[in-house]
Order: C-alpha cells, then sequence, then structure tokens
C-alpha cells in the first residue's frame, strides 16, 4: 500500500526493481511518527541522503551489461518519489549557478525548481494524517558560476555576490521566488513563522528548546517542509524561507562523533538541535549513529542498477523501533475473550548478549513486566519487579504497577532508546520482554500511546457504554411510533367512521339532479 497519488510500480530498469512498501512498514512508520508528535522537530530523526551521490550523477544509468548511459532525469525523479514514500525525509542538496543563471544540481542539468516540483508533488499526494511527515531540505550552495570568455573563449569561473540588484536581474537565482512557486508558502516553515511563534521573539540564531513539536508543526500549523542551508552563500533577508547554518550541526566523513554514554551526555545531545552526519555508511553504522542521536545522511554511490540496495541502508534509520516484519497486522479486540488472545500490545524485546532491543506485537493478556520512565529525568529507566496484563500496566484502575515517581512508558525516539540499553546493560538486566506503553487496542492497526483506553485519531471507536447511550433515544422513538401505528389500525379514528355518513348525503343530492342539457 501506498499514499493515494503516488505511483509505485514493481517496473525493471537497468535490473533495478523496486517494491512497493508493505503494510507492517507503513504502519511502523506511521507509529514512530505518532508517538514523537510531543517531541520538538530538533530532536526528531530525519534520516535522508545525499541526492547528488546517489541519484543524480552522470554516472547512474547503467544498461544490462554495466556500461553508462547517458544521465535520464526523469528515471532519476521516479526513485527519488520512490525513496520519499520509502520513508527518507531528509534530502542534501549541492546546487550551483547553471550557463543560464538559473540553480541547478551540480555537475547535472537538472534545476532545482524541477527537483522541488516533485518534492511537492510529494507533499500534496500525502497531505493527510494518515500519510504526511515533515521533509527537510538541505541546500550545500556553490557560489561561483562558469563564464565563457568572449575574448579566448575558455571558461572560468566567478563568484557571485547574492544581493537583491542580482535577483531582480536574474529572477532564476531567487531561491524564495523558487520555493513560492513549486513547493508553496504553505508547506513552508518559514523563519518568519519560528520567528512569530512567540513573544518576545526569540533570535533564531540561539534557538535551542523553542522549537515546535512534530505534532504543532504537522497538525496545527499544516506545514509540511523545513529549507536549511549548510554553507553560508544566502543572508537571511536574502532568502527569508531557509534557515541559516546556525540552526544546525552537519558534519560529513569520517569525523570523531562521540555517542552519548551516561546520563549528562544524553541531556547533552538533547540540546543540540538538527545533528546530521553525512556519510558513506554501512548498515551497522546508520543503526549506530541514529542511536546516537543524529539523522544518516546516507552519501553511498548508487546507480540504476543497484538503488534497491539503498533500503537496506536506509531501514535501521526509518525504522528504529520495530523487529523487521512487525507490527504484525491485528484483528480489534473482540468483546468477550473467552480464550483471553488480544496480539494488539507492543512489548520491548531486550537482548543483553548484541546490546539490542526492538518491538513485537505479543498478547495483551500476556504476563509481562513494563517499562517505566522516571517522571523527573527522560533518560531514566526501569522496570517493573511484578508481571502482569497489559491492561493492569498503565494505572487506569487506579494503581500503577511502576515504582513511585516512575510512569508506565515508551521510547520515543533513538536516542531515548539507547539509554535504556545502556542503562539495562550497566545494571547487567537479563534478556526479557517488557510491556511498552502502545497498543491497538481501540481500532485494528491503529497503534497509539497513552494506555489501554488510549483513542485511534483516524478511525471512530465507540466504546460500549457510548453506544448504549446513543442507542436508548432511537429504540425508545421506535417503539412509540410502533404503539402509534399498532394502536391507529385497531382503533377507526371518527374522520375514517364519518365517512360513510358523507357518501349517504352526496347520493341523496345526486337523485335531485336533472339528467341532461337544459333547454
Amino acid at each position: 500500500m501506498n499514499p493515494a497519488g503516488i505511483n509505485i510500480t514493481n517496473s525493471t530498469y537497468m535490473n533495478a526493481t523496486w517494491q512497493s512498501n508493505s503494510l507492517s512498514h507503513e504502519l511502523a512508520v506511521r507509529s514512530q511518527r505518532d508517538i514523537m508528535s510531543n517531541i520538538t522537530i530538533d530532536q526528531v530523526p530525519f534520516p535522508g541522503i545525499n541526492l547528488n551521490s546517489v541519484l543524480f550523477h552522470k554516472a547512474f544509468i547503467v544498461n544490462n551489461n554495466g556500461s553508462h548511459l547517458p544521465f535520464n532525469e526523469s528515471i532519476a525523479f521516479e526513485y527519488f518519489q520512490n525513496i520519499m514514500v520509502y520513508g527518507a525525509q531528509s534530502f542534501v542538496v549541492d546546487i550551483e549557478v547553471g550557463m543560464n543563471y538559473s540553480w541547478v544540481l551540480k555537475e547535472t542539468d537538472v534545476l532545482l525548481s524541477d527537483l522541488l516540483i516533485q518534492m511537492r508533488n510529494f507533499i500534496s499526494a500525502t497531505n493527510n494524517n494518515l500519510y504526511g511527515n515533515v521533509l527537510m531540505l538541505l541546500l550545500r550552495v556553490d557560489p561561483t558560476i562558469k563564464l565563457a570568455s568572449a575574448r579566448n573563449k575558455t571558461i572560468y569561473n566567478s563568484r557571485l555576490n547574492f544581493t537583491d540588484d542580482l535577483f531582480n536581474k536574474f529572477p532564476n537565482l531567487n531561491i524564495t521566488g523558487i520555493l513560492d512557486n513549486t513547493i508553496g508558502r504553505s508547506f513552508i516553515y518559514t523563519p518568519s513563522d519560528f520567528l512569530g511563534t512567540y513573544d518576545p521573539p526569540y533570535s533564531i540564531d540561539n534557538s535551542t528548546n523553542f522549537w515546535p513539536t512534530l505534532g504543532a508543526l504537522m497538525y496545527g500549523r499544516r506545514k509540511r517542509l523545513l529549507a536549511m542551508e549548510i554553507t553560508n552563500s544566502f543572508d537571511a533577508l536574502e532568502s527569508n524561507y531557509i534557515f541559516t547554518n546556525h540552526n544546525l550541526t552537519y558534519d560529513v566523513g569520517n569525523v570523531s562523533i562521540s555517542c552519548p554514554y551516561n546520563r549528562d551526555q544524553f541531556i547533552s545531545a538533547s540540546e543540540t538541535t538538527f545533528k546530521f552526519l553525512e556519510a558513506r555508511y554501512t548498515k551497522s553504522e546508520v543503526e549506530m549513529y541514529s542511536g546516537c542521536g543524529y539523522s544518516p545522511m546516507i552519501a553511498n554511490r548508487f546507480d540504476s542498477a543497484n538503488i534497491t540496495a539503498l533500503i537496506d541502508l536506509l531501514a535501521p534509520a526509518v525504522v528504529w523501533s520495530w523487529a523487521v516484519g512487525q507490527p504484525i497486522l491485528t484483528v480489534s479486540v473482540p468483546r468477550k475473550t473467552s480464550d483471553l488472545v488480544a496480539e494488539n500490545c507492543a512489548a520491548f524485546n531486550f537482548a543483553y548478549n548484541n546490546f539490542s532491543a526492538n518491538w513485537f506485537v505479543e498478547n495483551c493478556y500476556s504476563k509481562k513486566r513494563a517499562l517505566c520512565r522516571s517522571d523527573k529525568q527522560i533518560f531514566n529507566w526501569t522496570a517493573t519487579n511484578v508481571k502482569d496484563s497489559y491492561f493492569e500496566m498503565d494505572g487506569y484502575r487506579g494503581e500503577t504497577k511502576c515504582p513511585n515517581t516512575y510512569s508506565f512508558s515508551i521510547p520515543r525516539t533513538p536516542l531515548e532508546q539507547r539509554s535504556i540499553l545502556l542503562q539495562f546493560e550497566a545494571s547487567q538486566f537479563n534478556d526479557d520482554t517488557l510491556w511498552i506503553d502502545l497498543n491497538s487496542i481501540s481500532v485494528s492497526n491503529c497503534w497509539v500511546s497513552g494506555g489501554s483506553y488510549a483513542s485511534c485519531p483516524y478511525q471512530r471507536a465507540v466504546s460500549t457504554r457510548n453506544f448504549v447511550a446513543m442507542m436508548v433515544p432511537v429504540t425508545v422513538c421506535s417503539f412509540v411510533l410502533l404503539m402509534m401505528a399498532l394502536y391507529f389500525s385497531l382503533f377507526r379514528i371518527p374522520i375514517y367512521d364519518n365517512r360513510y355518513n358523507w357518501k349517504r348525503v352526496v347520493n341523496n343530492y345526486s337523485k335531485t339532479e336533472v339528467d341532461g342539457v337544459p333547454s
């Protein structure tokens, strides 16, 4: 299944076949997005790719014998759509000024505006609560332009100074205008939106902890795109749709990256906004750096024959929570559960030996311990001492099983999940499966947190009590109408009885009438 309007075919081009997403994959991505709804967007993972390395390069198109063919941007755009549907959310683009004073992807003839139109098509097709998510556009700008010398017909580089005069002379260089005409202002979260969020406004270059939550951005403001510049070619006044590089941490290559190992380091990592690491990754490295709080930017070189291998690299960052093939498809909990089976609850499976954890769908009536988070410190975790069913763990019936000052909870980001692994490893926590605050009890395959009575935001679920409350007035009215109909069928009303009297009067009057035409 895929978002409406996004056409993904299982067609083969140059030996590469891109498969459609499974329903389990869609549910996993959606459930992650929903549990991060209250996380500020600067702490939300945005896994992505370097578009110039992965797709838009001259050696991308190959034929069946491995030789290169001329670059075809339509083929590259088709794979770009597939990558966005799979779950990649951030895209770094190296752009330069083309010979006609338009922004193009570096070392290609692909216009930046054409790439943005593809993003707009995806945003429009997924602009709903089921498939919507926030995208990041990261621009790395080369301010030089290759110009031809009229005297000796040679090519030389000239550095451009981006001013209003230049934009007026060459409107195709105006990034604000390009974004406005392609993506559209209504979808873009801009620096002016950020500064207008708070009163008094805060400096945009000192914005820690003042970013909106993912839920507020998507459902409150209905924004779908943030644009940031990695370089410093643009001034805020020259492009008021783009955040400057003061708002993010962007590292490239084999830099010395430190992962948090204690509580203070986790807190420090959570206070750094928008952390990206661009490199040529292995799958294990993608998983590791995701857990360290970074958004991996894959810069591995691909071509049209092996592009589907990108899925394997992206997978640990796109779905950092659920095990492969999870969540399995579920059915709603029956009203009468004599066999006490309800595969509608999520559990955190911790493996001490290989330092890993994944989520699995489990029977809600199984007896397990539960994962608890400190009410005072988000990176402090423990487990309940007793085992019980999922329904007994959320405290809805008055008493939670978690220790004092702890609550039944769930890791909401890869960074939080890593903090659990380290804490359990340090305490020599044995392999175990723990309940976490995630279930699809209300509506089948709609995974929500908030306890066993949490409702699904995408489909109305009517409880037995509410159903009875709605049906009582309807039943009473129907009974009254039935009694009235029965009464009228048994007892004639006066108008009905007088019908024969009226008929006799009319007949007597008719006898006095003369037949024929008067003379």
